[in-house]
């Protein structure tokens, strides 16, 4: 309400017309502030309201009101914005001293970004072709383990060395979550039988060699674990076993491996390669310097032999199918 004309100069004039200076008044109309010196603002009580709003501050709480923060990862719960704020300045240029922000990632052919829909990191290459591309060496550091009455557990890394084993068959690996791939080493100085009973998927029991290295990956879907190679073997394409008599009737695995450990020194008598799927390949190896095995050239027919051989602890004897015979292609050891 404004002052007019003829009117008269009493208390309920000047009331409705003026803002007080003694009391606490309130007004229904607009205020807008036009100083020349400065931005025009029309109508001061939204300015407010919107400020309030944008700053998520509460109208009309007490002055010393703060913000109550959800989260106090940077900060403390009693920050003001400012205190906030600076916070995370100083958290921002203490990751900057590393040149990982304000684009020095993209920049970098060490240590590149590519923050598409799918995000790649590259390390030493500014191409990353997968959601992590190394172009170099990687390291990695093995977690220490054992195996137990048949289960492995109490492990969090994805290469595990596992220094005792008490002669239970593996059967369990504790692993609840998305894909894996394991990398284990057998160092407990004695064979692993790996086998299918809990959450370990093979075709047939499997002889983790003691000193060598197999690769499981584990199926969220089917919930199990499965080897993919190494020393262990993959239960379709890799067979394992050991033999103590003089005959071996091989398996219809494409690659397998028998090992003699027999109580006295020996001769082959017979190997039935029949089931080997042509191209298969088949190690035989020795286990002990006094109970050897001889191979005699000739002896067995449709094996063909590069000379006698008598496998000893370390040594080796490799044949590869072809049609309806089996021909020597390697040796080693003594």
């Amino acid at each position: 309400m404004t002052v007019a004309n003829n009117q008269l100069a009493n208390q309920t004039t000047f009331n409705n017309a003026f803002l007080s200076r003694t009391t606490n008044p309130n007004t229904i109309g607009k205020i807008d502030l036009q100083n020349t010196d400065h931005t025009s603002v029309t109508d001061v009580q939204r300015e407010l309201n919107a400020i309030a709003f944008y700053s998520g501050k509460t109208l009309n709480t007490a002055a010393t009101t703060l913000p109550a923060w959800t989260s106090n990862f940077l900060g403390a719960s009693g920050d003001s914005l400012f205190d906030r704020a600076d916070s995370i300045s100083a958290s921002v240029e203490a990751l900057n001293g590393g040149e990982i922000l304000f684009g020095q990632l993209e920049q970098s052919t060490d240590l590149y970004w590519d923050n598409t829909i799918n995000p790649k990191l590259g390390i030493r290459t500014s191409s990353p072709d997968a959601t992590l591309h190394v172009n170099g060496s990687i390291c990695l550091t093995p977690e220490t383990a054992s195996v137990a009455s048949g289960v492995l557990d109490g492990f969090s890394k994805s290469f595990l060395r596992i220094t005792s084993y008490d002669a239970v068959s593996l059967e369990t690996i504790l692993f609840l979550g998305s894909e894996r791939i394991l990398l284990l080493s057998n160092v407990s100085g004695s064979d692993i039988t790996i086998v299918s009973t809990d959450n370990i998927d093979v075709a047939a029991p499997v002889t983790w060699l003691d000193g060598s290295l197999i690769l499981m990956a584990y199926d969220s879907t089917d919930t199990v674990w499965r080897i993919l190679s190494g020393g262990g073997g993959g239960s379709a394409s890799l067979y394992n076993n050991t033999f103590t008599g003089t005959t071996i009737t091989a398996t219809a695995d494409a690659f397998q491996k028998w090992r003699y450990t027999g109580g006295s020194a020996q001769q082959l008598s017979a190997l039935d390669f029949s089931a080997m799927p042509d191209g298969g390949r088949i190690i035989i190896t020795g286990s002990n310097n006094t109970n050897t095995l001889l191979f005699i050239e000739g002896d067995i027919p449709n094996m063909r032999q590069n000379g006698n051989r008598t496998l000893y602890q370390y040594s080796t004897i490799e044949f590869i199918k072809d049609d309806t015979q089996l021909i020597e292609v390697s040796r080693n050891g003594i």
